[in-house]
């Protein structure tokens, strides 16, 4: 006697057209929920806009102190400052004035798996920004954070000329042009509608410089 089997029926595969950290509700009720976190700054499809997960920005910056006589050599070279670990900050969401990031959902922590995305108010290309200000005293990331499009006024902290004069870039502005201070960015990706997510960074985000001066 011949022996009939019963086809198995559709494999139990998760929907692939949904970002880290989300459950479709096309995928089967007999997976058990993710329980990991989405990856730092993970995109995904909001409604109306492109979502972002939490991340961090790290930064620091080391200094280096030169000392000339009056002939011009260099007699001394410090590093008068102590050589510190990162600074973290939690970038805003959609302007450098909006609400920070969350780690988590309900406010308290550890608890909600997966984290929290954040919603942005449009499609397209997602930056994360920051501002760099050089005061009287040190040096420090200002703003951080995450938004779609162009925050306008990007510009580099200007390039110390060299000589042999007194500069802090701290303190003394008079060998440098106008703008003194930076804004950066970064592509994290872009979302755009019926379109795949394309991401491009997926970590926190690490930025480090080295300043110098002359006495």
């Amino acid at each position: 006697m011949p022996i009939v089997l019963d086809t198995a029926g559709d494999p139990l595969l998760p929907n692939p057209n949904y970002g880290e950290g989300h459950v479709s509700t096309q995928n089967h009720v007999e997976e058990p929920p993710l329980l990991h976190r989405p990856h730092a700054f993970a995109l995904m499809h909001g409604d109306g806009g492109a979502k972002i997960a939490y991340g961090q920005f790290m930064w620091r910056f080391d200094r280096l102190d030169f000392t000339f006589t009056s002939g011009a050599l260099v007699t001394a070279v410090g590093q008068n400052r102590d050589i510190k670990g990162y600074e973290v900050i939690v970038p805003h969401v959609g302007s450098a004035t909006g609400n920070p990031m969350s780690s988590d959902v309900d406010g308290v922590a550890g608890d909600s798996i997966p984290a929290v995305y954040h919603e942005l108010d449009s499609f397209g290309t997602v930056y994360l920004y920051w501002d760099v200000e050089w005061d009287n005293t040190t040096a420090q990331v200002k703003n951080a954070w995450v938004q779609v499009g162009d925050a306008g006024s990007l510009h580099d902290t200007d390039s110390m000329v060299s000589h042999s004069t007194p500069h802090n870039r701290l303190t003394n502005t008079s060998v440098m042009s106008e703008e003194t201070d930076g804004r950066y960015r970064l592509e994290i990706g872009s979302v755009n509608d019926s379109q795949r997510v394309v991401q491009k960074i997926s970590s926190d985000v690490y930025w480090s410089t080295v300043l110098a001066t002359r006495t």
